[in-house]
């Protein structure tokens, strides 16, 4: 440490006084280095998932530590930390979607029964997606999560589709199949619409466009799946006088 002073007061080293704090023993002179900045670089860190990933890493090795007192830093801490807490965030405009996806079903249905299994059926649609974006190891970030929201929106208004189309046909005879009918078709004409905008997109080299694209199809087939199979079957154990055509209960049935 004998040639630290003048180390650190040279070109192009001087620089590095910004990041080191150092007192110097004017008796034995002794330095101690009091707080320093010390400089990692990680390589094949290409996007702000693998960012996310190394300074969690990073935050839980120093938490080891406590003594120490280090501090991770990064020109993307902050929207490291907005993307840590995303899945939290979530939870608030998920709700408020299935609650309007119930009010706005009883406002135009209105039936009591027909409100309830809309704001079910988003809920599960949304659970479902989530679900199944965690499962293929797509980590929702700033860039993502909007199509994420965008898309449970999507959701809502086909769940609320089937479940009105159900509706409408109370005073057929043969009600599941005349919904299970048109809802198949309507299953198989997004599918194909879906396909064909998408299937471009799904072979860009620009990672973000293809990861928002691959949420967009997740949530249309999630919402295949509600409207052509669970939302009809579901409601067919419902009694005819609850899915009538009142609010309550259909007095003619």
């Amino acid at each position: 440490m004998t040639k630290f002073i003048p180390f650190i007061t040279q070109e192009p080293y001087s620089a590095w006084n910004d990041g080191l704090k150092y007192s110097v023993n004017n008796e034995t002179g002794e330095i101690t280095i009091n707080k320093m900045l010390f400089i990692v670089t990680f390589k094949g860190i290409t996007s702000l998932d693998g960012k996310v990933k190394v300074l969690s890493k990073c935050r839980e090795i120093l938490n080891r530590y406590p003594q120490y007192d280090v501090a991770s830093f990064d020109t993307d801490s902050g929207t490291v930390d907005m993307i840590l807490n995303l899945s939290e965030n979530l939870i608030i405009p998920s709700a408020v979607i299935i609650v309007l996806a119930g009010i706005f079903s009883a406002l135009i249905m209105q039936n009591i029964i027909a409100s309830l299994a809309t704001a079910f059926f988003t809920a599960s649609s949304i659970l479902g997606l989530y679900g199944f974006v965690y499962f293929i190891n797509i980590d929702l970030d700033v860039f993502t999560v909007g199509t994420f929201l965008f898309t449970t929106l999507i959701n809502s208004f086909l769940v609320s589709q089937a479940v009105a189309e159900y509706m409408r046909n109370w005073h057929e005879t043969n009600r599941l199949q005349k919904t299970l009918e048109r809802l198949c078709c309507q299953s198989i004409k997004l599918l194909i619409l879906t396909f064909f905008f998408t299937s471009p997109v799904l072979i860009t080299p620009v990672p973000v466009h293809f990861i928002n694209i691959s949420i967009l199809i997740i949530s249309i087939l999630c919402a295949i799946v509600h409207i052509a199979f669970f939302i009809p079957s579901t409601m067919s154990f419902s009694s005819n006088s609850c899915t009538g055509n009142s609010c309550c209960y259909d007095s003619s049935d």
